[in-house]
């Protein structure tokens, strides 16, 4: 979570100073103002049971079920400070990432599953945009991903599960390019939906896409703040 007194500007540059540890890394923020310029499209404690999932997204009822039960969830709140005196102040034993391993094993499916709850109800077609689809299906499929591996008991799991935390974060490089690409292809193939401002309109019915891309990246960032700093606790 971030200050929701600071502009976009101000929380990414808060994120950078903070988590010195994390600045080569953190991506920036787009604002909506920078994606709605000119050019605009082309710019752009409850459990269920552990199951077999799929690894390739949501592909029955039973899988959108379950992300629907984790994106009714509420992630945790975590201040910057508090992630920044956590980074500064362990002695990196193995049980402080063993307990760091166990808190990610349950937070980032709740982060992912309110996302792709989020890209699949986008309105006027956009949800079925292949390069949105494409987003929704990665952020599913890293849900099952870490629904299906084992809760980190051991170091050797912790290590594991690190790796693959940073697999999750190197596939999810190219999301805020897709999220561009799925506006282009709307406006290619949508000529009934028009744009004003930061909003969508079709048929006199309203979208506020701008107030939608803050939410998105901001929540995109939260998540890889949390991978990050786990990782470089390893170095």
């Amino acid at each position: 979570d971030f200050p929701r007194n600071l502009a976009p500007g101000t929380r990414a540059t808060m994120a950078a100073l903070m988590l010195r540890n994390l600045a080569r890394s953190l991506p920036r923020a787009g604002s909506a103002a920078g994606v709605w310029g000119p050019g605009w499209a082309g710019q752009m404690k409850a459990t269920v049971p552990v199951r077999s999932m799929s690894i390739d997204g949501a592909e029955s009822d039973e899988d959108s079920a379950e992300i629907s039960f984790y994106a009714l969830r509420r992630p945790a709140s975590i201040t910057l400070k508090e992630m920044y005196h956590f980074g500064n102040s362990v002695n990196q034993s193995k049980r402080t990432l063993l307990l760091a391993a166990q808190f990610l094993h349950e937070e980032l499916p709740v982060r992912l599953a309110r996302r792709a709850q989020e890209l699949k109800k986008l309105p006027f077609g956009l949800s079925e945009q292949a390069s949105i689809k494409g987003v929704r299906k990665l952020y599913e499929r890293s849900f099952f991903r870490i629904r299906r591996f084992p809760k980190p008991q051991t170091a050797e799991v912790e290590e594991r599960f690190t790796a693959m935390l940073e697999d999750i974060k190197n596939e999810h490089n190219s999301v805020a390019a897709n999220i561009a690409r799925g506006l282009q292809e709307l406006a290619e193939s949508r000529s009934d939906i028009q744009r004003r401002g930061g909003k969508l309109f079709h048929e006199g019915m309203p979208f506020d896409f701008g107030q939608f891309l803050d939410r998105f990246y901001f929540a995109r960032i939260g998540v890889r703040l949390l991978i990050e700093q786990h990782i470089m606790l390893h170095h």
